[in-house]
């Protein structure tokens, strides 16, 4: 292609007319070409590309001594994104309240901060300045007492050796020390490598005030954090502060709630000696943990992953002991005979232990009917399915969309008799999400309807978007975590699958879950109730404190809160 200038087609005029046109029309796809092929460039590098400014940038010249309000905002902005220096008085962020982190929460609960693995790195400052300059004045005093005494040999040998330049013996000491300390130095930089783990973990939560952190109580996530830093897994800036470390777990558990199989993601600083074998870093973690907390596994994630929102579906168990289904007559007589139906009783402590002894082993003998289990099970069955759920726990309109819940099954298994001699019923339930109290409050319900305290059209109405009622809850000490499943996340493949939930298989993981669930967890049930009696105390306050008055539906006449809590004769 060629350029033909304007002016020249004009000034010829041997040209004729189409020649003109025809040199006009040349001349235009060569300049549209030409700046398209300059279009392309600026797109395709992105330095050359023009930035937009603003409407009147660059009218007139300058004045550099005059500052405008702009150069300010730049000024501040420079200011604020400069890193603190030392000196900041600027108050720092404090650590969560219910962290061992907080002073406040280790003098509480008597929590010593001394890990040995982090010894060294927790001293401050000053202190390993002063030990340094104790140690020098010590060699100071040691050498001026003490002078080595030097044959002229040895003196002619460093003689000769400053003379040639070669190290003497001094010198190749400390130059000896000195790559000791550069490769101390460079294994503990490369000793810590961060990555994104899913921790499976199991507990007994008798002792804890539920799952999360909260003030002034021991928790479980702040007792795992604190079997964290001791393991030398969080560091000391990270401590007390969920959030820089993305916590997430995949269920909330209850005040007095188990688990077997809670997974919470997180970002742990993992030895490097240790990346390769995640089965290290779990041993790791247990010698830091109590007894009653146990992490059975460790699964590399990517960094996007969380525990809460990953999680499709969840199974938790409740254990029902057999004697909860005694016939209403015969269970009345019980407590008649043995004198436990009088007035006055408080209901947070209706029985006394010398009573709870007493009919223990009577109710330890009752066994579960066909009959009953299969009303169990067809009751169970009504709650499937996406339903209202404000009347089964706390402070919730009938009205917010939060009340509809998904159960996807809920079955009773059949019965198992416990070592102490008493029959219990494991009952399952899977969903996507679950209220506070909500499976406590549908075992109760179910409980009344199968032993005929109530009715299945009360089920009916509690389940119904336009009616209010009162429900009794079930102790918590049967209630714990089951499974917390990843169908989603496993099928998305985006990392290595998180799949515990087939109970046939023989991987090491699922083994110590089925350990722990049987030999653990559920005889700690067992052992709780022979020791408290939660259960026998529940079925008294079911039958004498609160009765049908307890299913008080809005609009009728039914039995005020007052006539409800007291006791019938």
């Amino acid at each position: 292609s060629f350029l033909v200038e304007p002016s020249s087609i004009k000034s010829t005029s041997i040209l004729s007319t189409t020649t003109t046109g025809t040199f006009s029309f040349l001349l235009k796809k060569t300049l549209s070409s030409t700046s398209t092929h300059n279009r392309k460039n600026t797109m395709t590098n992105p330095n050359k590309r023009k930035k937009n400014k603003p409407w009147g940038y660059g009218k007139g010249k300058r004045n550099k001594n005059k500052v405008s309000s702009n150069d300010e905002d730049r000024s501040d902005r420079k200011k604020h994104n400069t890193r603190r220096p030392e000196n900041d008085s600027r108050e720092e962020q404090k650590p969560h309240e219910g962290s061992f982190a907080h002073p406040a929460m280790q003098k509480m609960f008597d929590v010593q901060l001394n890990p040995p693995s982090l010894a060294t790195s927790t001293k401050p400052a000053d202190e390993g300045k002063k030990s340094d300059a104790s140690e020098d004045n010590k060699e100071k005093e040691v050498t001026t007492q003490e002078e080595p005494t030097t044959s002229k040999e040895d003196q002619k040998v460093d003689d000769a050796a400053i003379d040639s330049g070669k190290p003497t013996g001094a010198d190749n000491t400390n130059d000896a020390n000195a790559k000791e300390a550069d490769a101390e130095q460079n294994q503990n930089t490369k000793r810590n490598l961060k990555r994104k783990v899913a921790l499976l973990l199991a507990f007994v939560g008798t002792e804890y005030g539920g799952f999360q952190m909260n003030i002034n109580q021991r928790t479980l996530q702040a007792q795992i954090e604190l079997a964290l830093y001791q393991a030398n897994m969080l560091s000391e800036s990270n401590f007390g502060f969920p959030h820089k470390y993305s916590w997430s777990n995949s269920a909330r558990t209850d005040k007095g709630v188990h688990a077997c199989a809670q997974v919470c993601s997180v970002k742990l600083e993992i030895p490097h000696e240790m990346v390769e074998s995640m089965d290290l870093v779990r041993e790791a973690i247990n010698t830091h943990l109590p007894s009653d907390i146990r992490c059975l596994d460790i699964v590399r994630a990517p960094r996007a992953f969380c525990a809460r929102t990953s999680r499709d579906r969840v199974r938790y168990q409740y254990m029902v002991p057999s004697f909860l289904l005694y016939d209403r007559k015969e269970v009345r007589q019980l407590f008649e005979k043995h004198k436990c139906h009088k007035n006055g009783r408080d209901s947070n402590d209706p029985l006394s232990e010398e009573e709870v002894d007493v009919l223990r082993p009577i109710l330890a003998k009752y066994r579960a009917t066909p009959d009953q289990l299969s009303k169990l099970r067809d009751t169970l069955d009504m709650f499937k399915g996406t339903q209202s759920y404000h009347n089964f726990t706390r402070r919730l309109a009938r009205d917010d969309p939060s009340r509809q819940r998904y159960i996807i099954a809920f079955n009773a298994q059949d019965p198992v008799v416990m070592e102490d001699g008493t029959e219990w019923i494991p009952t399952q339930v899977t969903g996507q999400a679950f209220l506070l109290n909500q499976i406590r409050k549908m075992i109760s319900l179910a409980v009344d309807v199968t032993r005929g305290a109530t009715e299945k059209e009360t089920l009916t109405e509690a389940l119904s978007d336009d009616r209010e009622m009162r429900l009794s809850i079930a102790p918590a000490q049967g209630l714990f975590l089951d499974m917390s499943i990843f169908h989603g996340y496993n099928n998305s493949k985006k990392g290595d699958p998180l799949d515990w939930e087939d109970s046939t298989s023989d991987a090491p993981a699922i083994q110590r879950w089925k350990d722990f669930k049987q030999h653990v967890v559920m005889p700690h049930v067992v052992k709780e109730e022979a020791n408290d009696g939660n259960f026998i105390k529940y079925l008294f306050l079911q039958e004498y404190i609160y009765g049908q008055g307890n299913y008080k539906l809005d609009g009728e006449q039914a039995k005020t809160a007052s006539e409800a809590n007291e006791p019938e004769k």
